[in-house]
């Protein structure tokens, strides 16, 4: 196998994980998903995967209202095809809140 194979199998695999994360938590931002499969994948493999996922439409990206994020990491979230967006923005607001807590708290 090829070193470009041996990636797209990863990629094929860490795939898959996204796919059962988000039908266990619904909703997952670009990190959360890189960092709940960091001991499996490297997190640019899961990166691939995510953006792969995408383009397929097995996954869906969404923005939150109001929430645009920082340049280089906007605040997307993704989840399976065919939920209702507005049943998932209370989730990941939630979600935003605790990393903005997390993050200020990590100051100290």
């Amino acid at each position: 196998m090829g070193k470009t194979s041996k990636k797209e199998s990863k990629i094929h695999e860490a795939a898959k994980r996204v796919l059962e994360v988000l039908e266990e938590v619904e909703v997952a931002f670009n990190r959360e998903l890189r960092y709940r499969l960091e001991s499996e994948f490297p997190h640019d493999v899961v990166g691939h995967a995510i953006e792969k996922l995408r383009k397929e439409g097995k996954i869906k990206q969404y923005g939150v209202p109001g929430r645009k994020g920082a340049e280089d990491m906007p605040n997307v979230f993704y989840a399976l095809p065919g939920k209702d967006y507005r049943s998932l923005l209370p989730k990941a607001k939630e979600k935003l809140e605790l990393a903005a807590v997390i993050h200020w708290i990590s100051k100290f």
